[in-house]
């Protein structure tokens, strides 16, 4: 019994490290505009009253786009909607350095919304799938607390590379940067989809696109009304 859990342990560390490593390179770019971008708005041609719109699209726009990523990562393989979530981060933080304005920089925020949401939810649905019960809040809670040290070295690194660089040469070489953790990810450990068919009615799968919303929209009004 000890090699296979030695194994399964070998597995949840290669992964954890490496989503762990990705997601803090994704965010470096977010962290460095969160410190940089109100000290420098001039230089993109925007007001201080639309930096605070631009700092805070991001996370309007990710309330139903987690709802709608964790239903992805059920139907599909993890790994595509990470490596999508790090595309799109690495092209947003690129195109932070290349556009001017503030609908430009508006429509890149929350495109990073859309990165993040699939990151967040894909990764966490990834570490589940590689750790045991026995190990599993260890690993969620180095996964958990260090990637976001991504976000921490982009604020205070950012902010002495856009002193020296200049805003744009600085987010340009942070989108380059972010970009490197898809190649890492490839690297990531493979593990099957795991389906939950028992948990699902067996009837359900006959019922019409009607039936079915009429079903959710039932369960949703079960609710706690606190929840909502």
């Amino acid at each position: 019994m000890t090699q296979p859990v030695a194994a399964d342990r070998a597995l949840a560390a290669r992964a954890v490290w490496i989503l762990t490593t990705c997601t803090a390179l994704a965010l470096i770019g977010d962290g460095t505009i969160y410190a940089v971008l109100p000290a420098m708005f001039p230089a993109v041609r925007v007001t201080a009253l639309q930096v605070g719109m631009l700092l805070s699209i991001n996370r309007l726009v990710r309330p139903p786009l987690n709802m709608f990523s964790g239903w992805l990562t059920t139907r599909i393989d993890r790994h595509w909607p990470y490596m999508l979530g790090l595309a799109i981060g690495a092209c947003s933080t690129l195109g932070y350095g290349l556009v001017h304005g503030f609908w430009p920089l508006l429509l890149l925020r929350a495109l990073w919304g859309v990165a993040w949401a699939l990151l967040a939810v894909s990764a966490y649905a990834m570490v589940l799938d590689v750790t045991a019960p026995e190990f599993r809040g260890k690993y969620a809670g180095i996964y958990h607390s260090l990637s976001f040290f991504g976000g921490a070295v982009g604020a205070l690194g950012g902010g002495f590379m856009a002193d020296s660089l200049g805003f744009s040469r600085t987010m340009v070489a942070l989108g380059l940067l972010s970009a490197s953790a898809l190649a890492l990810a490839l690297f990531l450990p493979r593990r099957a989809l795991r389906r939950s068919s028992r948990s699902r009615p067996v009837v359900s799968s006959a019922l019409g696109l009607a039936a079915r919303l009429r079903l959710q929209l039932a369960a949703l009004r079960q609710l706690d009304v606190r929840l909502w």
